[in-house]
């Protein structure tokens, strides 16, 4: 029988099943939600989310969504955003540091370094850091994205699967919405944190909420980080400055307007004895390679309103945004068969993006929403490689792109009874990308000794008609769900997603190559629900889910056999099924107990089709395991207890462990393959790993001391595995160390 028949055939049976004894699984926890009334003690609270652009109770939203509080992740030391997503079921990794992953100059885009359901971000082609529209949209205050997501946080919400309709542009695998805290009319208030650790870690973070009377109020926000490299001081040393500043004014009931700005500073540095696992043949063992120091810069500036305006009939809200990103890079690559020195460096790169919704009022029996999105990116940048130590040119490419995109939705939802509710919406998007680029290649600096390649420049220019693409996508939702009861829903929902295509130069030996990529498509079949039990003291939720790829961006694969080698970019379709589950347990009024689960089999439809352009096929690549960064398997157990101290004081425990199945952490080119397939396939395939964090925190009045062990085992497994260099050699960067930090923050 056909694979997707038995999928929905089983996903269908499941669903009846759901139904008939009223156990929803759709997928939301609220381990670390925003709390809004917690009515009586022993119970859940109740979590407040805006996932759907509207405020509701999280066990009412008919979609996968899950949250994280802002202030009880940095109790527990998880300011990163990869800490943050750790535990979500079907979420992998956190805020890219660049295109390839590599500490650099960063990327304009942090989304790219999240995976959801196994679906990786595209990146630059070969040779390029030019930025593509990634897997997963990241809002930060509405703002796609968006600055300052890391700091002064309120909560971040998780929605998985493709959310075309209402977020447009990149949202194919999901969306991650980070809320920062606004500005109170209240009172005076804030918080200042100091965060010591191992590594030399340094952070300090505060803010201050000031109103100005009954109508205005300020606040102001910082956040500094330094900490040396986990392997050596120098080399993977990293270093942030950042601040926010929020003005809301509502001078009634019916209008609100926020104005802020928002800065964020970052230094990295490559190099030095950085952490960077090598592997030079068959039987060796790891290595920490030694090379020069190099750094990365980066710095974002962004102003931006959120404007809303109750008129009566409906609610508008209108989100308008400027953004700015420019970076340098200086590295260095030594002891591998390619020996370079880098520097790149984008000077313009220039965001403006408006977005317009008209939204029913609150309690209306047809809920809906209209608007539109617009979304301008100026960009210049350049990358330039040296042959080391010849000083020979390599690769120096130079970009001029502007991209363009126009997107207009609407959405309702309808009751047809008192339990049941329909859900339509539809988005058209439209994008135009113009680029113009300089490709140079040096033979002799990038081909391997003995082929012969005549010591030569190479060109290639892409401009003009042939730099320019237009993108036109249709994305639409239909959703039905049930109340089996006031605390028990299901629902079944199908949805589709899409992301626009690309065009650039990409390297290629011994021609570089213009590649041209189209649009990204998805469509998503998923039934679920949510449940709270034993007067809201068990939170069981869940869902079984089908995703069906038109075309799916795969990135940098190294396609060419030799004596020509190069790295595309291709669009080929796949298919990805799985199941998420998140139990919450309030065992008693001290106890909770939390468990998530997560399922995916992500593979190419069929292996045996040919690469694009090339004559290799998809099974040169991947065998009968998934797609590389899919972990088929990942399961999370929380425990937390606190305990009533004299002085009406606190102390809460928190431990969990996350498990990872056998998975690939990364892709093998078609020439190791050739050669030895079964080895290199070994090293570029994980046996599974258990992490475990630990964390204590005491409070009393308005002052809080944390203590915490992150990764208490130091299994320090290898990620970002990469097994395309010509004379076979591994590298990869290890898990974060096993670092201890004490946090004390005081709150006014």
């Amino acid at each position: 029988m056909d694979q997707r028949r038995v999928v929905v055939v089983v996903v269908g049976n499941c669903f009846s099943a759901a139904a008939s004894l009223g156990l929803t699984l759709a997928a939301t926890s609220v381990a670390y939600g925003q709390a809004a009334a917690n009515t009586q003690e022993g119970q859940l609270e109740e979590v407040v989310v805006t996932a759907e652009h509207r405020t509701e109770d999280i066990q009412k939203t008919a979609a996968s969504v899950s949250v994280r509080e802002g202030e009880e992740m940095l109790d527990q030391g998880r300011y990163s955003l990869e800490a943050i997503l750790q535990d979500v079921p079907g979420v992998v990794g956190g805020a890219a540091l660049s295109p390839g992953g590599v500490v650099t100059s960063g990327t304009d885009n942090v989304a790219a370094g999240i995976t959801i359901r196994g679906i990786q971000s595209n990146v630059g082609g070969g040779g390029n850091l030019t930025s593509t529209p990634t897997s997963v949209a990241m809002y930060v205050d509405d703002v796609y994205s968006g600055v300052g997501g890391d700091f002064d946080l309120d909560r971040v919400e998780v929605l998985r699967g493709p959310q075309g309709t209402l977020y447009g542009r990149s949202a194919t695998a999901g969306v991650v919405a980070i809320h920062t805290h606004d500005p109170d009319l209240g009172q005076v208030d804030g918080f200042a944190t100091v965060e010591l650790g191992d590594y030399e870690l340094r952070h300090y973070t505060a803010a201050v909420n000031i109103p100005a009377g009954d109508t205005l109020a300020v606040r102001l926000s910082g956040n500094s980080y330094d900490r040396e490299g986990y392997i050596s001081p120098d080399g993977g040393a990293v270093r942030t400055q950042e601040g926010r500043v929020k003005v809301l004014w509502k001078p009634n009931d019916a209008l609100s307007v926020l104005l802020g700005y928002a800065a964020d500073n970052n230094v990295s540095q490559s190099g030095g004895i950085n952490g960077i696992i090598k592997l030079t043949s068959p039987g060796s063992t790891y290595s920490y390679q030694d090379t020069p120091l190099g750094s990365g810069k980066n710095s974002y500036h962004q102003y931006w309103a959120n404007i809303v305006w109750d008129f009566g009939p409906a609610t508008l809200t209108y989100i308008p945004a400027v953004r700015t990103w420019d970076s340098s890079l200086d590295s260095h690559q030594r002891g591998g068969f390619l020996n370079f020195d880098e520097a790149a460096h984008t000077p313009e790169d220039n965001f403006i993006t408006h977005e317009l919704r008209f939204s029913s009022k609150p309690g209306a029996k047809l809920i809906w929403q209209a608007g539109a999105f617009y979304f301008d990116n100026n960009l210049f940048n350049s990358n330039y490689f040296s042959d080391y130590p010849s000083g020979a040119e390599g690769d120096d490419t130079a970009v001029s792109r502007l991209t363009r995109n126009l997107g207009v939705f609407g959405e309702a939802t309808y009751p047809l009874t008192d339990s049941w509710r329909f859900t339509a919406g539809v988005r058209y998007d439209e994008t135009k990308v113009s680029t113009t680029q300089t490709y140079v290649n040096n033979l002799t600096a990038n081909a391997p000794p003995g082929f012969g390649y005549p010591e030569d420049l190479v060109t290639l220019l892409v401009n003009g008609q042939a730099g320019a693409r237009n993108f036109v996508d249709w994305t639409y939702k239909v959703r039905l769900e049930h109340d089996l009861s006031p605390s028990n829903m299901v629902y079944a929902s199908v949805s589709t997603a899409a992301s626009p295509g690309d065009v650039q130069a990409v390297n290629s030996v011994p021609t570089p190559l213009a590649q041209y990529l189209q649009s990204e498509i998805l469509t998503s079949y998923e039934i679920g629900s949510k449940n709270r039990f034993f007067n809201d003291a068990l939170q069981v939720n869940g869902n079984l889910f089908y995703e069906s790829y038109g075309g799916y961006q795969a990135a940098n694969l190294d396609v060419l056999p030799l004596p020509e080698f190069g790295f595309r970019d291709v669009v080929a379709p796949i298919e990805v099924y799985g199941a998420e589950l998140e139990l919450l347990a309030q065992v008693t009024r001290y106890d909770r107990i939390g468990l998530n689960f997560g399922y995916t089999n992500a593979y190419f439809v069929d292996k045996s089709m040919p690469v694009p352009g090339t004559a290799a096929t998809f099974s040169t690549f991947y065998g009968e395991d998934a797609i590389p960064g899919v972990v088929p398997l990942q399961a999370q157990l929380s425990y937390d207890h606190s305990v009533n101290l004299p002085l009406d004081s606190k102390l809460t425990f928190h431990g969990d462990v996350r498990w990872l199945s056998s998975h690939y952490e990364g892709q093998v080119s078609a020439l190791q393959l050739a050669t030895d397939a079964s080895y290199w396939n070994a090293y570029a395939r994980d046996p599974g790993e258990y992490i475990g964090d630990l964390s204590a925190t005491w409070t009393i009045k308005h002052l809080s001391l944390s203590g915490y062990v992150r990764n208490v085992g130091d299994n320090r497994y290898k990620t970002n595995v990469n097994v395309q260099d010509l004379v076979g050699y591994l590298t990869a960067t290890p898990y974060d160390p096993r670092t201890v930090g004490i946090i004390l923050t005081a709150k006014w």
